[in-house]
């Protein structure tokens, strides 16, 4: 059950919609977000793993969330019709709240188990992984009603809320990942067999979280692999196109670093260059930190293949997935 604090509504008779509200959870990858709870990730799995509200296990589960609501609204003198459970998804950095899904109470049982909240196109509050994203659950009032005492009636008057956070760890380098399509391989002057192409913006400079780096990948593969996210292929795919993106930025980087300009490991706090040698510093401790990001440091400038090799040492599961794809498993 959900620990986190709640926010109470003045409504009589609502309060076992909060209760079945709990009890619904988020389901990132193979991973359970609780309501209120929170859930690190990598970049490349936030931009690319599937996210789903689980209603229940099994459709006899869901008819009897279905059978709970319809007695919490006759508890709470509402009808079912009037009301919504809609999904809405947020992140502070772009701004951003946008709805996701929504269903009126009385069709609940007419929807799938498990709600695929990243099917079709991506949401764009999973597409920017620098400061992740929180998941908010609402059941609220579809339409006016008349004004009645201890009742809601505003059009959007929520009565019952949870939240699920998806953040990614706080040293990763975040990337956009885009369409890469005809005209954009033109507007780049690619030779038309490229399927992806990073672009990095920038790299000594403060970051400006994940639009600093700008993987195009093309159109139809990124449709694929959104339809299918969870297949070794894809999951193996997935961080191939992270080790594209973190390589354009090691690349770049070390270009930069080596033409002349003298700067200190201290002068690129903040850059995407500085993530990249937080990133292989990894969780050493404070003692060793200073000594390893001047390690990290001048081999980014003068050996940018090893660098890379450190990088690919810190993918989680890449060996995993790589040798479950070249033996065709999909478990």
């Amino acid at each position: 059950m959900s620990r986190e604090r709640r926010t109470i509504r003045p409504y009589q008779g609502v309060e076992k919609f909060q209760l079945i509200l709990d009890d619904l959870y988020v389901e990132f990858g193979d991973r359970q977000v609780l309501a209120g709870q929170l859930a690190t990730t990598s970049s490349v799995d936030f931009v690319s793993q599937p996210v789903r509200l689980v209603l229940a296990e099994d459709e006899n589960g869901r008819d009897q969330v279905a059978t709970e609501l319809n007695a919490a609204c006759q508890e709470a003198h509402l009808a079912s019709r009037d009301l919504d459970l809609l999904v809405v998804m947020r992140t502070s950095r772009l701004k951003l709240s946008e709805i996701v899904w929504r269903v009126s109470l009385n069709e609940i049982n007419n929807c799938s188990p498990r709600i695929d909240l990243s099917a079709g196109d991506r949401p764009r509050s999973l597409q920017t992984p620098m400061g992740g994203c929180v998941i908010h659950t609402f059941i609220a009032l579809r339409d006016a009603r008349k004004r009645v005492a201890l009742a809601p009636w505003r059009k959007g008057t929520w009565i019952a809320h949870a939240e699920h956070k998806i953040k990614t760890n706080v040293n990763e380098v975040g990337f956009t990942p885009l369409e890469l399509t005809d005209e954009i391989r033109a507007q780049e002057n690619l030779p038309p067999g490229t399927l992806r192409f990073a672009i990095v913006e920038e790299p000594l400079a403060e970051s400006s979280g994940p639009e600093s780096i700008r993987l195009y990948i093309d159109e139809e593969v990124l449709s694929e692999l959104a339809a299918n996210p969870t297949t070794d292929a894809a999951k193996a795919f997935q961080r191939e196109l992270f080790m594209t993106a973190m390589s354009a930025a090691v690349t770049e980087s070390s270009l930069q670093l080596s033409s002349g300009q003298q700067v200190t490991v201290g002068e690129i706090e903040g850059s995407v260059a500085h993530r990249l040698i937080e990133l292989v510093t990894g969780d050493a401790s404070p003692k060793q930190r200073d000594d390893l990001h001047q390690y990290f440091f001048k081999m980014l400038q003068n050996d940018p293949a090893r660098f890379v090799a450190h990088i690919e040492n810190r993918v989680p599961d890449y060996r995993k997935q790589i040798v479950a794809t070249l033996r065709g498993s999909t478990k």
